[in-house]
């Protein structure tokens, strides 16, 4: 165990140092979603707008976590077998004006 943390507070300071910043860095281990998670807690607090733009299951998963935080979710939706159409996407963000946009670039056929 010491030699662990011994590493992980190395790893700590040296992505301090390459992020240029004296906060803490909190290092995550799990799947990909625990660190969305992280960070989507960050970000948001009770009540804050979040606009979720879902074509497939992560997507989806992005929108019921900022749910689950207490946000005001909007979802645009398009089917899971194609490309999301920026324009709705645009007028969504423009309508809403969420302090928080989801989308997932590659997501999970």
């Amino acid at each position: 165990e010491e030699e662990f943390w011994g590493e992980y507070m190395g790893l700590q300071k040296s992505l301090q140092d390459i992020l240029q910043t004296s906060n803490d860095i909190a290092i995550m281990s799990g799947e990909g979603m625990v660190a969305l998670w992280g960070a989507m807690k960050s970000v948001i607090q009770t009540g804050d707008t979040v606009l979720s733009v879902v074509n497939g299951l992560y997507g989806d998963g992005f929108a019921e976590m900022a749910q689950g935080l207490g946000a005001n979710m909007e979802r645009v939706e398009f089917p899971w077998d194609q490309a999301v159409d920026n324009d709705r996407v645009i007028q969504a963000i423009q309508r809403v004006r969420p302090k928080l946009v989801t989308m997932v670039h590659c997501e999970t056929p």
